[in-house]
């Protein structure tokens, strides 16, 4: 079953039983999320994640981490991209509003995703309520692939570091302008994770196709860093023939696994039986 809302210039949709997938999310008539892959694209590499073996492609949830990874309580396996992408979500739309839920299979925790519209304003609310006792290490991250063939702008804020997260090296881009650049100007066949750690504030831009741009503004507090997958149709095909996508996240860790992040003592904690929220929102812009 589908849900769907449309709510001024703003239409989403969202596919329950897919992981929560919201399938489309749309202002004006511009498509701001990636279709289902086709050809090259679709096919998943030999060894890659799990993640890889369903259709790639709009918006999902990563948590409670996004590599798979040991969870460091107790070292039982968590899944590539997290849990909830493979869990059927509960769906209720109102007016302008849509409230996605589900239920940890794996940790006492139940998490829930809220859209809500407001003019140009999309405001994400988020919120996971720890049922158990003890304190609840996780990484959150906002896996919304963007059409990187349809960007034809980007406008960062300023970062202590942008580093390959491959690697951990920096990537030779120290400033907002030079990583903007370093992205725009990449060859076809370019395809890497970048993490940008220390933001001086929260407010990315991106601009599609010149006619629409999405100011996109995370709490620093709650999110101090940030993940940028950039893939030039590059993975998962050969070069040429992978998929053309982009995604812009924010991150509480210094990366994208939770293990790893928990052992640097940085990461989200939510309490033994309490709960923690927070809100992203995407303000669209004429442009």
């Amino acid at each position: 079953m589908t849900h769907s809302l449309a709510a001024g210039k703003w239409f989403v949709e969202c596919l329950p039983a897919d992981g929560g997938r919201i399938s489309r999310l749309t202002y004006a008539g511009v498509e701001l999320l990636t279709a289902p892959p086709t050809g090259a694209a679709a096919v998943a590499p030999p060894g890659s994640g799990a993640f890889e073996h369903r259709p790639v492609y709009g918006y999902d949830d990563c948590f409670p981490t996004v590599d798979a990874c040991a969870f460091p309580p107790d070292r039982r396996a968590l899944p590539d991209h997290g849990e909830l992408v493979y869990l059927p979500w509960d769906v209720d739309v109102a007016t302008g509003r849509m409230t996605c839920r589900v239920a940890s299979r794996l940790l006492p925790a139940r998490f829930t995703r809220e859209l809500a519209f407001d003019g140009p304003r999309l405001t994400w609310r988020f919120a996971i309520a720890n049922d158990g006792p003890a304190d609840l290490p996780c990484l959150h991250v906002m896996h919304g692939l963007m059409p990187l063939h349809d960007v034809t702008a980007l406008v960062f804020p300023a970062f202590r570091e942008a580093v390959d997260e491959n690697t951990d090296r920096p990537i030779g881009a120290g400033t907002p302008g030079e990583l903007a650049r370093h992205l725009l100007d990449a060859p076809v066949g370019y395809a890497k994770t970048l993490v940008l750690r220390g933001l001086a504030s929260g407010e990315t831009t991106v601009t599609f196709r010149g006619r629409v741009a999405v100011r996109m503004t995370q709490p620093i507090d709650v999110m101090p860093n940030a993940a940028i997958w950039w893939n030039k149709s590059a993975w998962p095909g050969r070069r040429g023939e992978g998929r053309s996508e982009c995604a812009f996240e924010p991150l509480s860790g210094p990366c994208s696994s939770l293990s790893r992040s928990h052992a640097s003592g940085r990461t989200m904690l939510v309490p033994g039986l309490g709960r923690m929220a927070w809100e992203v929102v995407w303000e669209a812009l004429d442009v």
